[in-house]
């Protein structure tokens, strides 16, 4: 009973990463409109994100860098303009899973040692290893203590690795 009745506003999923979902309401009221985005996971109750206006057209646009990676939100917006209150349809987001990704960051080949960038999906044991083309191992770095998310360092310094040595992913 203390919800607002909901109307024919429905949110719009700009996009979905790992690491944010974008969401856009359009036809709202441009005078005096305030809304507030809500999120909730299965079906728990609905908390409050950010208070918004719309811009001149109507639209809110939100940008949620606080999901979580292969997490399932349903989201609303609760608005009011002067009198009259309402809440938008509810838009239900499945979160990608991050997963593992690898990226040589410097020239190929390379004079000045070897970095890279990577993604991990969570804080299980996880190496980056290089070898070269006859098995020998290079270079081992234990990575999965530095948790899920984007990540960057220097696998081998100036030298390690052999001058011209390509590598390939």
């Amino acid at each position: 009973p203390s919800d607002p009745v909901p109307v024919q506003i429905a949110p719009d999923v700009a996009s979905s990463n790992p690491w944010s979902v974008a969401l856009t309401w359009s036809g709202l009221p441009v005078s005096g409109c305030t809304g507030t985005v809500q999120r909730r996971s299965g079906a728990g109750g609905w908390l409050d994100l950010a208070v918004v206006t719309p811009d001149a057209a109507g639209r809110i646009e939100f940008v949620d860098r606080s999901a979580q990676p292969g997490l399932r939100y349903g989201y609303r917006l609760v608005w009011s303009a002067g009198s009259v209150a309402s809440t938008s349809a509810e838009q239900w987001v499945n979160v990608a899973r991050l997963r593992f990704a690898l990226a040589c960051t410097n020239a190929n080949p390379s004079r000045d040692g070897l970095h890279v960038a990577f993604s991990l999906p969570d804080a299980a044991p996880a190496q980056i290893a290089v070898y070269d083309i006859a098995g020998r191992q290079l270079v081992r770095q234990d990575v999965g203590a530095l948790g899920p998310g984007v990540h960057a360092l220097e696998l081998a310094a100036r030298g390690v690795v052999s001058q011209g040595m390509e590598t390939t992913w």
